[in-house]
């Protein structure tokens, strides 16, 4: 896969002394169930329900759309909070990037060999972290992680130290599983992350009736029926008359047939 690279960036791809530096974000979302919103605070939606957050600010009901809420909200619908983030990086102490400040892990962030083949290929990666602070394992612990982005970013020092500006994006997926390992004041953490074009092999399924029609448009009451009629045998049109013969047949006058 080919990649557009700064000028900073290529020029460090042919330079003798190479000081490379991953970059690790994650974000993740903390769902809260409608009934406990709080006014003033900004939400985005997560699950519809059966929850109208029209009726607590937002401009539709539509799943992903942020709003602020007017009200604690009710039913079962679900919208998070701003994400929460995890931002690391291999390096020592913390080093600001992308409008993010990335924390320094050292050694003990390790990232799985991440692979690029010439046909569209899902591989994903494993990212792990030791003997990291116990503050790192809460927010992994108390938000959700599944399904949600984790990017592994590249870039490269010069020859002062300092970083080469728009270090390049060289995986981007979801986090599937985690494991988390607890021991005093220190813990380990690994993850498990999907690449995107993972999605490329789910089948995608959706029918034909109301209740999948109200998962993206809750008042829309197109496919209401659509169960009482599946056996339902339909007649286009209306029977007609026919006139009888007379004559020869005997009995003249016209003849209903049935």
């Amino acid at each position: 896969m080919s990649r557009t690279l700064s000028s900073g960036m290529t020029a460090v791809t042919t330079a003798d002394v190479v000081r490379p530096a991953y970059f690790v974000r994650m974000v993740f979302d903390s769902n809260i169930t409608a009934g406990n919103f709080i006014i003033g605070k900004k939400y985005r939606i997560v699950t519809l329900g059966n929850t109208s957050f029209t009726a607590i600010g937002a401009s539709s009901n539509t799943v992903g759309l942020t709003f602020i809420a007017t009200g604690v909200g009710s039913g079962s619908g679900t919208a998070s909070e701003a994400p929460a983030e995890l931002n690391l990086w291999n390096g020592i102490g913390d080093l600001a990037f992308g409008g993010n400040t990335y924390t320094g892990t050292g050694d003990l962030l390790s990232i799985s060999q991440i692979t690029e083949t010439s046909d569209i290929s899902a591989t994903g990666i494993n990212v792990s972290l030791t003997g990291v602070k116990t503050s790192f394992i809460a927010i992994a612990k108390d938000h959700e992680y599944q399904g949600r982005p984790l990017t592994v970013s590249l870039g490269a020092f010069d020859a002062s130290g300092d970083l080469i500006a728009d270090p390049v994006i060289v995986f981007s997926g979801f986090m599937d599983t985690m494991t988390i390992s607890e021991s005093g004041a220190y813990s380990s953490i690994g993850i498990s992350v999907e690449n995107k074009l993972v999605s490329f092999e789910r089948t995608k399924v959706r029918r034909y009736t109301a209740e999948d029609q109200k998962i993206d448009h809750p008042t829309d009451k197109g496919f209401e029926f659509v169960t009482a009629i599946v056996q339902k045998e339909i007649i286009w049109g209306r029977p007609t008359a026919t006139a009888g013969g007379g004559g020869n047949q005997g009995g003249g006058g016209n003849q209903q047939h049935r």
